[in-house]
């Protein structure tokens, strides 16, 4: 099978075992957008050396595969569905995230936020806001999605998003010689330690190995727990929706939402018209949205054909049609 096959050097008298991230990319024409503006805010620059540091590069200077997960070029995706109900009959939204993992991370996470719906609870006499899931659990769902998953295989990640759950399938299974015990013991084997270290760089982790437990603090105060299971191909996790009893189903939040989605894409495609091309600044300003979230809705807008895209990263540039 394509996602276990296993590509092997020779250094002196022993054979070694490369990761996926480790090897050659077999496609070298890249850019790095995104990459370039995650370091920029942190000031650190992404240079060549910076590059060959964290394994984007080989000691030839060619790409690594960890330099395609991070391009805007990367070829494997991410898929959030949201169903109403409890099952999968009725499927009420669908999206598909394409380009660097960075880009990815940021758009998923804007998706789950705006449906991690707010709730008033009670503890004694005290009123309280209690969203649905622990934001702190959706963060560390997405990063251990992202950084346990097997990018051999080329079918996407799979969020679904159900009206009593989050469910997060990532295709690999759990690491050689690990159990759901040991997960639950705290024990965790990275897959992708170079995707992690730039992770690190970016200040995207708590710390290494400890998601899990992340996940689990994050419902201690319930009585709801996050649950695991996998299979010898996959992994999945679990979260409860704290809210599920005394929520509204989505359909009952359909029709606004798509309002609101209708209302901005008339205003952009205005202001595009207005000034003969946009970029995503322009949108952050006008709609005062955060920069994933300009990503996403000129994405479907672009998907929709209601706008044409030209250029890459910083330089993209947006018509109206």
């Amino acid at each position: 099978m394509t996602g276990q096959t296993q590509h092997k050097t020779k250094t002196g008298n022993q054979e070694s075992v490369l990761r996926y991230e480790q090897e050659l990319c077999i496609t070298q024409d890249l850019s790095f957008g995104e990459a370039e503006s995650c370091f920029n805010m942190h000031h650190s620059a992404l240079t060549p050396e910076k590059m060959r540091a964290l394994g984007l590069k080989g000691k030839n200077g060619n790409y690594t595969n960890l330099a395609l997960l991070l391009s805007d070029q990367c070829v494997h995706t991410m898929k959030l569905t949201v169903f109403q109900g409890t099952g999968t009959g009725i499927l009420q939204e669908y999206t598909e995230l394409h380009g660097s993992l960075l880009t990815q991370l940021k758009e998923a996470y804007a998706i789950l936020d705006r449906l991690n719906r707010k709730q008033i609870v009670f503890s004694g006499l005290t009123q309280n806001e209690q969203r649905s899931y622990p934001a702190e659990a959706i963060r560390e769902g997405l990063m251990n999605a992202v950084l346990h998953r097997e990018y051999r295989y080329k079918d996407a990640t799979l969020i679904n998003i159900h009206e009593d759950r989050i469910e997060f399938v990532t295709l690999g299974g759990l690491p050689e010689g690990i159990t759901i015990n040991d997960l639950n013991l705290g024990i965790s084997v990275l897959r992708n330690p170079g995707l992690a270290q730039v992770f690190a760089q970016l200040q995207m982790l708590g710390g290494f190995g400890t998601g899990i437990r992340a996940i689990r603090d994050a419902y201690a105060e319930g009585y709801q727990t996050p649950a695991f299971d996998a299979s010898d191909h996959a992994f999945r996790l679990i979260l409860p929706n704290r809210n599920y009893k005394t929520e509204k189903p989505f359909s009952h939040l359909s029709p606004p939402y798509q309002k609101q989605q209708d209302d901005r894409e008339k205003r952009i495609v205005e202001l595009t018209r207005k000034k003969g091309y946009i970029s995503r600044k322009d949108i952050e300003s006008e709609l005062h949205v955060s920069q994933s979230m300009a990503i996403l809705i000129l994405r479907k807008m672009t998907e929709k054909g209601l706008l044409i895209k030209e250029g890459a990263g910083k330089n993209r540039l947006y018509w109206a049609r």
